[in-house]
This record gives structure tokens, C-alpha cells and sequence, in this order.
């Protein structure tokens, strides 16, 4: 949508809310009103009734808001019952059912005071070390947003320790604890900080050119143990049953299935950066998952099976 045409909507539907908070509209009223076309101003009206607003006809060309409801009982502000409106056009027009029907939960739990039972329950993880907005991370995002190499003080061990020249990319969350993500090496190598054991950014007077590539890597990875480059393959056998589970969804970084065994099993084969990167996955699908190759990685799944059976005897 244009910004013109975007601003216009906003405008008219910032009208058209607050006359209906005030009581009944006339279509025609408003026509002459705002300047805008009928058939515009009923456009905005379904826009506004497939928000969530709750209107009804009293009279041909008329709308109102049904009995006891109006703006102040709403949790929004004025521009954000607007930009809840547009917002619902967007997810609209995605034609995705989940999402339609989640934002519609949310719309309603923000625009009630009224408790309203979700149908949806997405399990998180409880946050541990919550994300702390301070001088190093608000140094850190300007780092990152400007391109800027930095120099920090990094606790390791007990002790603090100075890292120089980096390139600061990304801030992420992998298993609830934030990592500051840099390149080195002409990119070629990444290095990962845990953000509350920075202790200092200091900016440096140079600028970096973003390697879009880091996209790709994290849209990739499952753990905080990727790399730039993904040159070890991995191949599995998937037990029958948990098979389902693994055509539903890609656990493991570049995953794809090779073959379906006639007794409902997989071969599966990913490509991982490191071996640490598989360990914990495979672990967590222990004993349904086993490993075919590379030998090296057999060897350590089974010493640590066999390490765990002697120390828990």
C-alpha cells in the first residue's frame, strides 16, 4: 500500500472509530463528512468489523457499537486500535488459517477486559537469564547497527579478558541464554560471546560490510554450535517410531531423508559444523536414533553410552 493511500486509511479509520465511540454513524453523514467515497467508507467499516470491533445495523446505512462497548474499555490506545486494524488486513491477506486464528485470540484478549479461553497453548521455555537492556547491550546494538568493529572485556574463567577487532552481527537466543555473535577471519570464522559475561564495548573508528551468509547459518542451526561451514555429513537411522515425528519437522541442520525402510524406519543424512552440534539432538531422541557414520562419531555416542552405564552402576 502506497504511504499516501496508508496514511489516508489511517486517518479514516482513526474518524470512524471515534464517531462510533461517540454513538450511531450515517454512511451518508460521513461521506460528506470526510470527503471519501461510500463505497470507501464501508470499506473501512469491514475492515474495522473483521478487527473485532463489535458492530451491528441499527437501520440500513447505519452502524454502532453493540450495547456497553466502547473505546475505553479497550487496552489500546487510538493509533493502536488503527495499527491493530491494518494489521489484521496483513495477516488476511497471508491466507494462512493458524495465524488468522491466533491473531484473532490475540485481538480479542487485547480488546476485552473479559478473560477469553485460548484454544492454542505454545510451550516456552522458562527464561533463565532474561536479556538486560544496559550500557553493553545498548553499545552492542549500536555496534551492530552501524557496522562498527568493537573491542570488549569478556569474562572467562573468573577472569577478564580483552577481544579485539570483531565484527558484532547478531544478538541471539539459543536455549534461553543471549549470545553477541561476530565474525573474524574474513568471515570465515565465528566466535560467540554470552552477553552477561561482556562486561565492556568499546567502539571502534572502522566499519564492516554485512555477510548476509550469517542469515542463512542461524536459519540453518538447532544449537549455539554452528559455524560458517557445515563439512561433516552425518548419517542416522530414525526407529518407526518416532519416523512421523522426523517427516514432520527438520530436527537436525540440513536434514534430509534418504530413504523409507519397509519396516517404517529412515535414513536420514544432515551436515553439521561440529560434532557438538549433533551430540545433544541425538542424545535427545536416545534410543530411537542411532548413528551409521562417521565412525568417529559411533565411537563417541558409544563411549559415553558405555562411560554412563559404568558410573551409574
Amino acid at each position: 500500500m502506497p504511504k499516501v493511500q496508508k496514511n489516508q486509511k489511517i486517518v479514516g479509520l482513526l474518524k470512524i472509530l471515534n464517531e462510533l465511540n461517540k454513538g450511531q454513524i450515517v454512511l451518508k453523514e460521513l461521506e460528506q463528512d470526510m470527503g471519501l467515497s461510500l463505497r470507501t467508507i464501508q470499506r473501512y467499516i469491514r475492515s474495522i468489523e473483521d478487527a473485532g470491533f463489535p458492530l451491528y445495523n441499527p437501520k440500513q446505512g447505519s452502524y454502532s457499537f453493540v450495547e456497553g462497548y466502547s473505546l475505553q474499555k479497550s487496552r489500546l490506545s487510538d493509533k493502536e486500535i488503527c495499527l491493530l486494524v491494518l494489521i489484521d488486513d496483513f495477516v488476511e491477506s497471508l491466507g494462512n488459517k493458524v495465524i488468522t486464528n491466533i491473531f484473532k485470540i490475540f485481538k480479542t484478549r487485547l480488546l476485552n477486559n473479559k478473560e477469553t479461553e485460548n484454544p492454542y497453548y505454545i510451550k516456552l521455555q522458562e527464561t533463565i537469564i532474561p536479556y538486560m537492556a544496559n550500557q553493553v547491550t545498548n553499545n552492542l546494538e549500536d555496534a551492530i547497527n552501524h557496522r562498527k568493529h568493537i573491542n570488549i572485556t569478556y569474562e572467562y574463567e573468573g577472569k577478564d579478558k580483552e577481544i579485539s577487532n570483531l565484527k558484532p552481527v547478531k544478538i541471539v537466543n539459543f536455549d534461553n541464554f543471549w549470545y553477541l555473535i561476530c565474525l573474524v577471519e574474513k568471515d570465515k570464522k565465528v566466535l560467540k560471546f554470552k552477553v552477561s559475561q561482556i562486561k565492556a564495548v568499546r567502539p571502534l573508528n572502522k566499519h564492516f560490510e554485512y555477510n548476509k551468509k550469517i542469515d542463512k547459518v542461524l536459519k540453518e542451526s538447532k544449537n549455539i554450535w554452528f559455524e560458517m561451514k557445515r563439512n561433516i555429513e552425518i548419517n542416522l537411522l530414525i526407529s518407526k517410531d518416532v519416523a512421523k515425528y522426523f517427516k514432520e519437522q527438520k530436527y537436525l541442520p540440513l536434514q534430509k531423508i534418504q530413504k523409507q525402510n519397509a519396516d517404517g524406519s529412515l535414513m536420514l543424512s544432515c551436515r553439521v559444523a561440529k560434532f557438538e552440534e549433533i551430540i545433544p539432538i541425538i542424545f535427545e531422541w536416545f534410543p530411537y536414533i542411532k548413528v551409521i557414520s562417521p565412525a568417529e562419531l559411533v565411537k563417541i555416542i558409544t563411549d559415553t553410552v558405555k562411560k554412563y552405564q559404568k558410573d551409574i552402576k
